[in-house]
């Protein structure tokens, strides 16, 4: 007995220091669970697709696009399905050579804003001021217990008489609620005489400081009120609820994504908005990207730190600003007098030393400074001031337009490693106004693309919808071919500063990502990267030029999910 019970303590002590020497983690593993093969994440493979991405500035060409259910891309590159070289996937799609581009990032629109145009009265492109008036009227006899008549996207310079319209016009319509229709660039309104009385404006009130209150010859308001000056009416307005604007958020991102756009940057958010975007990004209701950037410093202190989603779809570390006007209401501040309105050199909206101040104070927040400067004069402001505030390149802080500057100052760009922000349909939508504006000599350094490429500035390109349509397809064409949709002018406006193909894609991809902050994440179609691309049926890179502006996309998907389809 007493040798069978030191054999069994012998063995129960064996086995305690067996178990003493396992580590905590070998002993909850369960040996059973070992046997099993480990389950590969659930993804999708499309194949044989016509593809194009970047990497790096290198454009390359791919077949297959290999993601997880997660959004994010596992594999990208060349292979046969026949000869069983293509990645194992839960899901595979043969896309029958559909062409594969990731999708496009709009670097410069205003979504609200597209989004309260769809549902008011459209004057785009209207080219006699007697068809403009007949649609506000049609608008109006639509619409007759609407307390105002609100629309947008008139522009004088496609009339036959390119001449400011006044209150007048709109008087004669009969109609008895206060009328106010902006301007394609939204730096004016025409507004009639209840427009006019509901702002309290007289012969006698004065220009507000940053704006220009029309007046004829004898010195009465003629209902065109420029900049600043539409405050005065605007002011008057009850803003839309929280409902509305998550309307107008919703009604716009829903026809971007049906236009190939993954990702859009918003030129100016109001607080208000802020809230809206938050909820529609809480309830899961945002079907692509959105860089915000805060429509003031003083929106920026009360919404206070920079906001970054953890799925990449919604940002708020810009803060957007404002130097000049607009070249088509004589608003961009020039350094020389307007070619047709001598002693009239624009209007300039943020003074120096308050845009300086302000670059501090947002770059002391970690934001970077997005400031809306047209003319030379404007320009050269804004350069200045982000000297003086000491703006550092890997802040990447932009200039919105820079439509004219001076050739001096272009370099400065790079020196001072600010990103110009470009729309490239503007040039061809202005290039008559432009020249009627400015005179054909002081054209070199307008709309320069090429000058900023070739000394390595990245550009970041745009529509600014709704002053244009949201249609990135006319951006790179215009881009390429600097003509209109009729090809003209024959060769181009201002041919030299055209991009190639390659660079008009990459400027409203991988740099326009880059100037959100979001080229780690979007941009391109590469490992780690969302999966966000766009199919067609044609090839960008193929097609004739004066096809181009006429592309349409098939589907767009955001993330790995399909969120438009034709």
């Amino acid at each position: 007995m007493l040798l069978k019970a030191k054999i069994l303590a012998l063995s129960l002590l064996t086995a305690a220091l067996l178990l003493l020497s396992c580590s905590k983690k070998e002993l909850l593993v369960n040996p059973a669970a070992e046997t099993k093969p480990i389950q590969k994440p659930q993804s999708t493979l499309i194949h044989n697709v016509q593809g194009y991405t970047f990497q790096g500035n290198d454009l390359t060409e791919f077949d297959y696009l290999h993601f997880s259910d997660e959004g994010k891309i596992l594999a990208i590159g060349n292979g046969n399905a026949a000869n069983g070289d293509l990645p194992n996937a839960a899901t595979t799609r043969d896309a029958n050579n559909a062409v594969m581009l990731p999708g496009l990032i709009d670097a410069h629109g205003h979504v609200s804003s597209l989004g309260r145009a769809m549902t008011q009265v459209d004057l785009m492109g209207i080219s006699t001021l007697e068809e403009t008036l007949e649609v506000i009227n049609a608008y109006a006899e639509a619409n007759p217990d609407l307390p105002y008549i609100r629309g947008r996207g008139w522009n004088q310079e496609l009339w036959t008489v390119a001449e400011f319209p006044t209150a007048k016009h709109l008087d004669e319509l009969g109609i008895t609620v206060p009328v106010v229709l902006g301007r394609v660039d939204g730096h004016a309104i025409w507004v009639n005489s209840k427009g006019l009385k509901l702002a309290g404006i007289t012969d006698a009130t004065p220009d507000p400081a940053g704006g220009e209150i029309i007046r004829d010859a004898n010195g009465k308001a003629t209902g065109i009120l420029v900049d600043t000056a539409e405050d005065l009416v605007m002011s008057k307005i009850p803003a839309p609820d929280n409902a509305t604007i998550k309307t107008y958020l919703t009604t716009a991102m829903d026809h971007l994504v049906s236009l190939g756009m993954t990702a859009t940057h918003d030129a100016g958010v109001s607080y208000a908005e802020t809230r809206a975007y938050h909820e529609l990004h809480r309830a899961k209701q945002m079907p692509m990207r959105v860089y915000g950037m805060l429509s003031a410093i003083e929106t920026q202190r009360e919404y206070g730190k920079a906001f970054s989603a953890n799925d990449d779809k919604l940002f708020f570390r810009a803060i957007k600003m404002y130097a000049d006007g607009a070249l088509g209401s004589r608003g961009a501040a020039l350094l020389e007098d307007y070619h047709d309105r001598p002693g009239q050199r624009g209007l300039i909206i943020t003074e120096q030393d308050a845009m300086t101040a302000a670059i501090r104070e947002g770059r002391q927040h970690y934001y970077q400074i997005n400031i809306h400067a047209i003319g030379d004069r404007g320009n050269r402001m804004v350069l200045d001031a982000f000297k003086a505030a000491e703006a550092s390149e890997k802040e990447r802080h932009r200039i919105e337009h820079s439509q004219i500057v001076n050739l001096d100052d272009i370099p400065r760009f790079k020196q001072q490693g600010i990103i110009p922000s470009m729309q490239g349909v503007h040039a061809t939508s202005d290039m008559h106004m432009a020249e009627k504006r400015l005179g054909k000599d002081r054209l070199a350094g307008a709309y320069a693309w090429r000058l900023f490429l070739d000394q390595g500035s990245r550009i970041a390109n745009g529509s600014d919808y709704p002053v244009e349509l949201p249609n990135l397809f006319h951006g790179l064409y215009a881009s390429v071919t600097r003509q209109d949709k009729n090809s003209n002018p024959p060769g181009g406006w201002l041919p030299e500063q055209r991009m190639t193909r390659a660079e008009t894609l990459k400027s409203f991809t991988l740099d326009a990502a880059y100037a959100a902050f979001m080229d780690d994440t979007t941009g391109s179609l590469e490992v780690g990267k969302w999966a966000d691309f766009i199919l067609m049926d044609k090839d960008f890179f193929k097609v004739p030029e004066n096809e181009i502006h006429s592309l349409q996309v098939n589907e767009t998907w955001v993330g790995g999910k399909q969120v438009f389809k034709r």
